[in-house]
């Protein structure tokens, strides 16, 4: 991983580690419990069509960003210097990646318009990363990209848009910032049609927003402003008589000459994210925002005034979109969890007005139940009629949801399938180019380079011919000159010559058998290709219905770094991802896919896709432990050299960034390790912190100090240093919850 990420990570770890400063004195109480807590797996009716992934992102986005008129991916890079990537789709589900910019922004939000009306799209993107701020980039006719706009240097912004907000029929920036290194607020540049801006314009220049969304929600023809915000709205208790400040929706109300006439949709928490559409279809834009622990509300537009409704009071949910993505007719709210949940699905059934009858119903199954998202879009990829879903995992993956998979017609779709059953060419075949199933059995397809035994009776006689089946697929015996048997299986082979021997003989009889199988290969490549047998990877003979797990476990020992959890398929031009450990472990077909003549396999090192946790305390060697794939708590404590003596079983706790106040998990180690206890081997994730004392801990803050002179030692960040003095400058002040301002 680079040295960013790394400083990114870091960063984030000891600011989370250190909010715990500002809570009580004794050791904080588990928030969460880890019994029977969910596996991050995903599962979803629908079929993922994600392209092939260079790097890790926060944020994907559709565009037709070349014009053809077919709906394009924008994926934005985690890795300084990356910018952006852009998957150019064919309407057809295959997509084809277009390098992007370099830039130092890390893409947080993204939006696609044509800035200066000359029929090419643009591009703004605002984030974080090593450089903050806004960038407009623009692509010329032959791929490369220039930047079209350096709108400002500072400010974190994890909301954006490109709209006409003063009627001009240009397009404007509309931005939300976070705040957390400068005033934040919402800004507005303002297109001057000539390749600049006019800055100044936006209707507040403070406060902590986090995403927005622009609409003319009024109805009087001019364009408003919605932002979700932190802060600011009031305040609530949350414990030991402490005040916080809460959030929620901010309207802002446009006249056309950007003047703003701000309304307040005020919550008991914060606001992490807002989108604006008609959810009752009464022709009037209704607002949905995404909460920070208390879930998901809806207000519908009632003209005068706005009536709020709650589709889920739990949970803290990120990236909201509204669509009709099962074609029922009614609108789905799809909300990104923050809290393992996957992404929720609710459709709204309530009717409109004074009638409505039973609101928002969750919708199971349909799109994953599991895991930890950031961003989500919406797109008719296919454009017929039916929605795709674009999403962001935590690990920095992307997947693109559908009911339709490449090679499938709209016929093929009378309700949803799961990944295994649409994609047949992929997962169940019955034949491809390497076996056919006959009558129930597996028979491989005979092909050039293969040696076939051909066994002829005569007078109760056998007479047996060994053969190596020339280039042209063709071989030469007795009565058979050059008989052509490419693509046939031994028994159709049999079934041939027995029928073209029965003109001459009386009653022939032949058996043919495969001797060796040279003809049918898959090639295997990577830094993680590597095994005891094959150090390089290499290509490999395919001997009938083979599985990839199958071939894996033929190649032998694998290399020591490499990622099972991330193996590319290369078919035909379009990769699939797998996860072969998921395969492995548990039995999940959909990620086993059966090999073809033709495949290539890309098997990634650890190092391309680790992901990293903090071991603090009493250890023997305490520090940044790198992981890939399934980690528990017991391989963390392993790998960084087990316990010392001093360590203090009962105040063992785990802690996972969460935005103000941390998830705190408590490990009964006596019980896993006196009972067996398996719940207690907690499953962990990128950017956990592990923290073992030496004695019970009866003053949190003083352990945490005592801990600050091991983190400096793993990050040398000035800035970082700096955010820890303002934040033990603001220990003990009970009226203040300590906010990293991170997002998530």
């Amino acid at each position: 991983m680079c040295k960013c990420l790394t400083w990114y990570f870091r960063t984030l770890g000891v600011a989370c580690l250190l909010m715990l400063t500002a809570c009580p004195t004794t050791v904080p109480p588990p928030s969460s419990r880890i019994d029977n807590k969910p596996e991050p797996v995903s599962a979803a009716q629908l079929g993922n069509i994600a392209p092939e992934q260079e790097f890790e992102t926060f944020t994907p986005c559709f565009a037709d960003i070349d014009g053809d008129g077919n709906t394009d991916l924008l994926v934005g890079s985690k890795k300084p210097g990356m910018g952006f990537q852009v998957q150019l789709g064919d309407g057809k589900g295959h997509w084809r990646m277009q390098p992007g910019p370099v830039s130092n922004i890390q893409p947080r939000a993204i939006a696609v318009a044509d800035v200066d009306r000359d029929g090419r799209m643009e591009v703004l993107i605002g984030g974080e990363g090593i450089q903050h701020g806004l960038q407009v980039w623009k692509m010329d006719g032959k791929g490369a990209w220039e930047l079209y706009g350096n709108l400002t240097g500072e400010g974190v912004f994890h909301g954006v848009a490109l709209q006409d907000v003063n009627g001009d029929g240009w397009p404007d920036v509309v931005a939300a910032s976070l705040g957390e290194e400068t005033g934040g607020g919402v800004h507005v540049w303002l297109n001057n049609q000539k390749g600049g801006w006019l800055e100044g314009y936006g209707p507040t220049g403070e406060g902590h927003y986090t995403g927005l969304a622009v609409a003319d929600v009024n109805g009087d023809g001019y364009q408003d402003i919605i932002a979700s915000a932190r802060g600011g709205f009031g305040s609530m208790r949350i414990r030991s008589n402490r005040y916080q400040q809460v959030g929620g929706v901010q309207i802002w109300l446009g006249d056309g000459g950007a003047h703003w006439d701000s309304r307040l949709l005020p919550v008991e928490g914060d606001a992490e994210s807002v989108s604006v559409a008609d959810v009752d279809g009464d022709g009037r834009p209704d607002i949905v925002a995404g909460l920070f622990r208390i879930g998901v509300r809806l207000w519908l537009n009632m003209v005068d005034d706005w009536d709020m409704q709650s589709i889920t009071d739990v949970g803290t949910w990120g990236m909201l979109r509204i669509a009709d993505i099962d074609g029922d007719g009614a609108m789905n709210i799809l909300a990104a969890s923050r809290d393992g949940e996957g992404i929720a699905v609710w459709r709204w059934s309530g009717g409109h007005g004074f009638f409505r009858l039973g609101g928002a119903q969750r919708v199971k199954g349909m799109l994953p139940e599991h895991g930890v998202y950031f961003g989500i879009d919406v797109a008719d990829v296919y454009a017929d009629g039916h929605k795709q879903v674009a999403s962001a995992r935590a690990d920095g993956r992307v997947e693109v949801w559908s009911r339709r998979l490449p090679g499938l017609s709209e016929n093929d779709m009378a309700g949803p399938h799961s990944s295994a059953e649409a994609d047949n060419n992929l997962m169940a075949p019955s034949e491809n180019k390497v076996f056919k199933t006959i009558n129930g059995v597996v028979e491989y397809r005979i092909g050039p380079g293969d040696e076939v035994s051909i066994t002829m009776w005569q007078s109760g006689k056998p007479s047996e011919y060994k053969l190596l089946v020339r280039a042209d697929g063709t071989v030469s015996l007795p009565y058979f000159e050059a008989a052509n048997i490419e693509g046939m299986t031994a028994p159709e082979v049999d079934d041939y010559m027995t029928d073209f021997l029965s003109r001459y003989l009386r009653h022939p009889r032949l058996d043919v058998r495969v001797l060796s199988m040279h003809s049918k290969r898959v090639r295997v490549f990577g830094t993680g290709a590597g095994s005891q047998a094959n150090p390089s990877g290499g290509t490999f003979y395919l001997e009938g219905r083979e599985t990839l797990v199958d071939l894996l476990s033929r190649m032998g020992s694998p290399a020591k770094d490499a990622d099972f959890s991330r193996i590319r398929l290369v078919r035909g031009g379009k990769t699939t991802v797998l996860d072969v450990q998921r395969a492995i472990r548990q039995s999940d077909e959909t990620q086993n896919a059966i090999l073809d003549d033709g495949d290539t396999i890309v098997i990634p090192s650890v190092d391309e896709s680790a992901r990293q946790i903090y071991v603090l305390g009493e250890v023997k060697s305490p520090g940044v432990v790198s992981f890939q794939g399934e980690y528990r708590f017991l391989d963390a404590i392993s790998k960084s050299g087990g316990f010392t003596n001093d360590a203090y079983y009962p105040d063992i706790r785990i802690v996972r960034a969460d935005r103000e106040v941390p998830e705190v998990y408590a490990i009964a180690f006596d019980r896993l390790l006196k009972q067996g206890d398996l719940s207690q081997n907690m499953l962990l994730q990128d950017k956990d912190i592990i923290i073992i004392p030496a004695d019970p801990i009866t003053n949190w803050n003083r352990f945490i100090r005592k801990l600050l002179p091991t983190v400096s030692t793993i990050t040398s960040s000035i800035t970082q240093m700096n955010t820890l003095r303002s934040l033990l400058r603001n220990t003990g002040n009970n009226s203040v919850l300590i906010n990293t301002g991170a997002a998530f």
